[in-house]
Formats: C-alpha cells, structure tokens, sequence
C-alpha cells in the first residue's frame, strides 16, 4: 500500500468503537480486525506453504483466538502496526480487502 493509502485506511481504522457493527455480514468487530490483522502477516511474512492461503489465514486467526481476548483498541493498534509495516505497494488486493471491511463496518 502507497503512504496515501496507508493514513487513508489508518485514519479510518481510528473511527472504529465499540459500538460499530456491521452493516451486514454476521462478522463481528474483534473478528473483523483479528481477519485483516492475519492477512497482512502471512502476505508480510510471505509464509507460503504447501498449507492453502486460506489455511493459514484460520490458523493465524484461530492461534490469535485462543489467546488473552485483548481490547479492541489494541486490536486497533495491532492492525495498524501491521498496515504501517507492510510496504508492498503493488498489492492492492489488500488495501481492497481491508476496505471492503471498513466499509462493512461503515467507515
């Protein structure tokens, strides 16, 4: 992702609360930002396996699950962590991904 799209998705991301719900979909806010969080390790750590894409993406998500439930505000800070390290410019299938989720959750 470009700068531009970086602080675009980060300013976004800042406007997320407890109160934000999904406008449809049955994903929660937590599961939301655990899903982005995990996408954008295994394309930053380019950790492709004999494992499909979308194995890893569960299991990164899953192993984030059965830790400590952090807050969302962490979760937050976790995502855009992720999103200020990952410097891949030609991927813009992310940055699609990753706003096609802010937009279900109406920001």
């Amino acid at each position: 992702m470009e700068t531009l799209q970086h602080d675009q998705i980060i300013n976004r991301i800042n406007h997320l609360n407890t109160q934000s719900k999904p406008r449809y979909g049955k994903i929660s806010l937590s599961q939301m930002l655990a899903h982005c969080i995990a996408i954008l390790q295994v394309t930053a750590a380019h950790q492709f396996s004999p494992e499909s894409f979308a194995d890893q993406i569960l299991k990164a998500i899953s192993n984030s699950a059965s830790s400590k439930k952090p807050s969302i505000d962490d979760e937050k800070l976790k995502l855009v962590d992720c999103i200020k390290q990952h410097t891949d410019n030609a991927d813009a299938g992310i940055y699609k991904h990753i706003d096609r989720h802010l937009q279900q959750f109406s920001v």
